[in-house]
């Protein structure tokens, strides 16, 4: 019996360690992107004031996502996202939101330590935990 304790307990801090490790680095929640609902928004340019440059800009892939066949018979791909930035209370969220009702797909809205949790880690989600 004398020669068995110690095998008995190594192999228990190995489980322990395994169990330890795979708690450690397995995801455990938080805010993510991809959880999100999608919205269906009835906002249009016409909703939009000012902003002539950006609304220019944003009718090409507007056009893009209403018709996807012709621009991919000219080579083009689809653009998997789109990323807006200004400063605070620039339009940019109602710019987005507009973009998403005159094409007519959904709009999914999130912050940037949404965009940190799922590139750089599980950093937020330590944090609130």
């Amino acid at each position: 019996w004398a020669a068995l304790i110690p095998r008995v307990l190594s192999v228990a801090y190995l489980v322990f360690l395994v169990y330890f490790f795979r708690r450690m680095f397995t995801d455990t929640g938080g805010a993510k992107m991809t959880g999100q609902q999608a919205q269906r928004v009835k906002e249009t340019f016409d909703d939009v004031a000012g902003l002539t440059e950006a609304k220019a800009s944003v009718v090409e892939v507007v056009n893009i996502l209403r018709n996807p066949g012709r621009y991919r018979s000219m080579g083009a791909r689809m653009p998997s996202g789109l990323l807006l930035v200004g400063p605070p209370g620039g339009g940019k969220t109602l710019l987005a939101r507009c973009l998403a009702g005159e094409a007519g797909v959904p709009f999914f809205a999130c912050s940037g330590s949404d965009f940190i949790e799922v590139f750089a880690g599980r950093g937020a989600s330590r944090v609130r935990a």
